[in-house]
């Protein structure tokens, strides 16, 4: 058969069925399809380990593109090839289901020989592995296991499961039209699955190798001392009139060594242009608003599984058609927010935020933000709590799962970190709230700012009593003041409910926060502990 080096996206109009009998149907071997399921929206695609599965269409490669390949001094029998090589084959013993695999060298012509034969509905068919000698017990149908994607089996019911198929055309790529677009700006190239495309250091190689591969969106606004992204992209175009003459992609990179062009094997190539090695096109499906990035050297397109292979010294895992599954992110619109330093909020819209602060484990803090995020920003297990009311020496938090910009919360943190990203819809200005309740009073700064005499803070999950106005409270964080006598000596924290295991020790001397031991209501004991339930490290424990 001719080989085809294009494949494309539009339904192979198949003969009328007819209601008497089942018909052969004519196949093209010079073209490519696609087989996908009438039942679900899977099409089936050759999976690692010659395994044939149903998988999402539109998957990277050519795994899921096939050729039909006539089977000689035959009128209607065919082999299904994998545009990426293998022959379906039924693989298993009689009267038992049986396996597809691939078989890559068809050494077992017989079990991989197929007929295409159209069913009561037009442009839908089955496939029916031919009654040779290692295909016994009559008509054998291609079809699945279950309801769902999964395996697919040989079977002999023609009625089983996702056994009906339609076929579908791929049109050449140069049949396709594209809409190439030149972005403007410094930009981070986003993958729908939230992975933005970037540059990593290989250190085993000598001299290092800078290649690109994919970060998580919990990562992406690292900077190094330079201060500098290893993930933003301008886009410098060959012709600023003419967008179809291509792009050059320049990674600003950490320091001076990752800086340079995207090269299309997959690395970056030094500070200059190395001749069409360095150019891509950049393609913009008009109805999504997404975009496609082609590599001008062969046509393919990245996508988010693509990837530099060291042991092949090239980019890995493109695409044949143009997958518009990238966003691009003005990094104008990022923000790092340091609580090193004093901070005034601004009206300004910000998309992405980054909160910088190191936070132990398993302690509680005070913080405020200048913009709306989720608790779960600062990682799996984080809890905050919002001051709600004040009463026999208690301050009563409840759990919240957002935090408001300009309020100040409670925060402690499942597991230590340094640094906190999330997608944000802009920062909101305003002077850091305060929130009072039954005469306690709960106040933010952004600010390094002097705590009143007489006032609470908390350092090291404990709780003190500022002295004099020598004591100051961090930017981003938060003090207490409460309006009662009777607190002078203790002040006992609740979350819904159930104390905090936050030390209280007034103004008089030092606790060991990793020693010592509270009742359920605060109180410090020492010594010998009666049966009953107590707190240390701010976790409950049973004497018994």
């Amino acid at each position: 058969m001719k080989k085809v080096r294009h494949i494309i996206a539009s339904f192979l109009m198949i003969a009328a069925a007819t209601t008497t009998a089942q018909a052969a149907i004519e196949i093209d071997v010079t073209k490519t399809y696609e087989i996908t399921s009438t039942s679900l929206t899977d099409g089936v695609m050759a999976k690692a380990g010659s395994k044939v599965e149903l998988a999402t269409r539109n998957s990277i490669n050519n795994n899921q593109v096939w050729k039909i390949e006539k089977v000689a001094d035959t009128e209607d029998t065919y082999y299904l090839v994998n545009y990426n090589g293998g022959y379906v084959t039924a693989a298993g013993a009689a009267n038992k289901r049986w396996d597809i695999t691939l078989n890559n060298n068809n050494q077992y012509p017989d079990a991989s020989a197929l007929k295409l034969v159209e069913t009561d509905t037009e442009g839908e068919f089955r496939l029916i592995f031919t009654e040779k000698e290692t295909v016994t017990d009559g008509k054998q149908y291609f079809g699945t296991n279950s309801k769902d994607a999964g395996t697919v089996y040989c079977d002999k019911k023609a009625d089983g499961y996702n056994t009906v198929w339609t076929l579908t055309e791929r049109k050449p790529a140069a049949e396709i039209k594209l809409n190439y677009v030149i972005p403007k700006g410094t930009f981070a190239i986003k993958a729908d699955n939230g992975n933005y495309l970037t540059v990593k250091e290989m250190s085993t190689q000598h001299p290092p190798c800078y290649y690109m591969t994919w970060t998580t969106s919990g990562n992406v606004l690292a900077k190094d001392v330079n201060n500098v992204y290893s993930w933003s992209f301008t886009f410098e175009a060959v012709d600023e009139n003419d967008a179809s003459k291509g792009v050059r992609l320049y990674c600003d990179g950490k320091g001076t060594k990752e800086k340079g062009y995207l090269h299309v094997n997959g690395y970056v190539k030094g500070d200059e242009p190395a001749n069409d090695n360095t150019l891509f096109y950049v393609v913009q499906d008009e109805a999504t608003g997404k975009y496609a990035l082609q590599r001008a050297s062969d046509g393919k397109f990245v996508n988010s599984e693509s990837k530099w292979q060291n042991n092949q010294n090239q980019f890995v895992n493109l695409s044949e058609t143009p997958l518009y599954i990238f966003t691009l992110e003005d990094i104008t619109l990022w923000k790092v927010y340091d609580a090193a330093a004093d901070y005034t909020p601004v009206n300004e819209n910000v998309a992405l935020a980054r909160f910088n602060r190191s936070m132990e484990a398993d302690k509680w803090s005070t913080i405020i933000l200048p913009f709306d995020a989720p608790v779960s920003m600062f990682g799996d297990g984080a809890q905050a709590a919002e001051l709600k009311s004040y009463s026999n020496a208690t301050l009563n938090f409840e759990m919240v799962g957002t935090i408001e910009a300009n309020k100040p919360y409670m925060i402690k943190l499942a597991a230590a970190g340094e640094s906190f990203s999330t997608e944000i819809g802009g920062e909101k200005a305003a002077d850091a709230a305060e929130v009072s309740a039954d005469g306690a009073t709960f106040t933010g700064t952004y600010k390094q700012t002097a705590i009143p005499a007489g006032a609470y803070f908390l350092s090291g999950n404990q709780l003190w009593q500022a002295q004099d106005a020598s004591n100051s409270v961090s930017p981003f964080k938060a003090y207490f003041t409460v309006n009662d006598a009777s607190a002078a000596k203790t002040l006992n924290f609740n979350i819904d409910g159930e104390p905090t295991g936050i030390i209280s020790i007034g103004s008089n001397g030092n606790v060991n926060v990793e020693t010592a031991v509270f009742t359920l209501d605060g109180r410090r004991v020492s010594g010998q502990l009666n049966k009953g339930v107590y707190i240390k490290q701010g976790k409950k424990f049973i004497v018994k």
